[in-house]
């Protein structure tokens, strides 16, 4: 992981699973999904590019839908160009594989340069380069499913081939005539490798001789004319060697434009797949700003149909508190997710989502696997992840998920609330609790989640997991410090079965 985000923050906000929800069409735009770009505080111009870059991609997909599919053709048959940026870069001869590699790569970029020509002022001279050396390398006006040298590139080339096809069937007519006599007289047959296979004795027979690998045809005629198809091969491949060379001598100098290119197109297919995850998951472009404003967002980890949608703002330090199972930490996996993807340039899973842009982005909580280090306690390894991240790049995002609730809860409460207290001092933070102290903290904001509607859960028909779903609301709301914090755990055990008083 970056140093953006660890792998235990990351895997509490579900980081992979939402980035594997990207799916690009070429194999180099799947590539980049791996290596996507964090843009950092004080890159606010380059996310705006890429962001405004995005939108106009998403438009144009909206506006040239006709074209679309064929477009998302060509770059699924994209090929990544390494084989042949390898052998330019060591210096060596294209072969036919690279000089296919290659065809292919100018036929699918052509398609969709040509059709992308609004989204890029380059893509005009892009596309020039392209048509001029995709004709140079196949000039003839239909594509074929394979790669071989055109006669077209060279006459010197159209003439050794036909000279070896000559050459090649006088060889082969000798050799029949040879075979058919031979055959007549002394019956046998020969194999696919020209191998006589007599069906008694071997015949003594001049046009015949025995060898280590079996009895084959030794007529001088018939040797001569396979010495005369041998020259003639040999030709045709010294000509073709020269004309790979000749290929490979046009591809060098156009190679940085050709990198360029598959860039662009890589980066292209990025985008359509990021407007294809806008859509899927109902979500919209954030903006870069000055506080944390989540409108009608939600963790999109949670397995439900319709998750419920929440509003959240906060500028500075938050402190949320709320029933168990009230959507605290999905609350907070919501906000560092959507941190995540606007620092990434991502779609968010919201309505709208205004973001402060931090150096780093931490979790540190109940939802956090503690298998670090073995034999330390949930409070042990919560200090050590503290620890790890006190002295961080300001400003950074923590979000503290109950920390303290391993220890004495008065202890707890009070090393909260000092650990809320001394972050925020140059980060932002946003920390769930249950503890009292912690909910009555001074200079912080303070929301709780709504919680259960007692009624609704109790007339509420399926069974009771769904039933406290919907009798849920984990909206957070606004409140003074010093606000109780909600009980319902009896509540919420009692409907969950198990046996214990009011």
């Amino acid at each position: 992981m970056s140093d953006f985000i660890d792998r235990a923050t990351a895997t509490v906000l579900n980081v992979r699973a939402f980035r594997s929800r990207l799916d690009p069409d070429s194999e180099w735009g799947a590539a980049m999904c791996d290596v996507l770009p964090r843009f950092a505080p004080t890159d606010h111009g380059g996310w705006s590019n890429e962001i405004e870059a995005t939108k106009a991609t998403e438009r144009w997909a909206q506006e040239h839908v006709d074209a679309l599919q064929a477009v998302r053709n060509a770059l699924a048959q994209l090929p990544t160009l390494q084989k042949t940026i390898s052998h330019i870069d060591l210096d060596k001869p294209l072969g036919d594989p690279e000089l296919f590699e290659l065809k292919r790569f100018l036929f699918q970029s052509e398609v969709v340069l040509a059709a992308t020509k609004p989204l890029n002022k380059v893509c005009n001279r892009w596309h020039q380069t392209v048509a001029e050396l995709r004709h140079a390398i196949h000039p003839e006006a239909q594509p074929s499913q394979r790669f071989r040298l055109s006669d077209q590139l060279d006459p010197a080339l159209a003439k050794a081939r036909a000279d070896e096809k000559a050459a090649r069937k006088h060889m082969q007519e000798l050799r029949a005539q040879l075979e058919e006599a031979i055959i007549q007289e002394h019956g046998g047959q020969f194999d696919v490798r020209g191998r006589y296979q007599p069906h008694g004795a071997l015949p003594k027979d001049k046009r015949l001789e025995l060898t280590s690998q079996g009895c084959f045809l030794a007529d001088k005629d018939l040797k001569k004319r396979q010495g005369a198809h041998e020259e003639s091969q040999d030709e045709v491949a010294r000509i073709e060697s020269e004309v790979r060379a000749a290929l490979t001598d046009l591809t060098r100098p156009k190679m940085p434009e050709l990198t360029e290119i598959r860039a662009w197109l890589g980066a292209f297919d990025l985008r359509l797949a990021k407007g294809r995850l806008r859509e899927e998951i109902r979500g919209s472009w954030s903006i870069w700003g000055d506080a944390f404003k989540l409108h009608c967002g939600y963790d999109p980890s949670i397995p439900e149909v319709s998750p419920e949608r929440v509003d959240f703002e906060f500028d500075r330090a938050a402190v949320v508190t709320g029933p168990n199972m009230g959507g605290k930490s999905s609350l907070l996996r919501a906000v560092g997710l959507c941190v995540w993807a606007h620092q990434h340039a991502l779609p968010v899973p919201a309505k709208a989502f205004e973001c402060v842009p931090v150096h780093q982005l931490i979790y540190v909580g109940a939802e956090e696997r503690n298998d670090a280090v073995p034999g330390l306690s949930s409070f042990g390894h919560e200090v050590t992840r503290l620890k790890e991240h006190w002295d961080v790049e300001h400003p950074s995002l923590f979000l503290l998920d109950e920390v303290g609730r391993g220890t004495h809860p008065e202890e707890g409460g009070s090393i909260a609330s000092e650990v809320i207290r001394r972050l925020s001092q140059g980060n932002y933070v946003i920390a769930a609790t249950h503890f009292p102290a912690v909910a009555s903290m001074e200079g912080v904001e303070h929301f709780r989640i709504r919680g259960l509607d007692h009624e609704r859960l109790m007339s509420a028909d399926g069974a009771m997991e769904r039933r406290l779903r919907q009798a849920m609301s984990y909206a957070p709301e606004s409140v003074e410090a010093g606000d109780s914090v909600p009980r319902d755990a009896r509540v919420v055990a009692r409907a969950l079965g198990l046996p214990i008083d009011e």
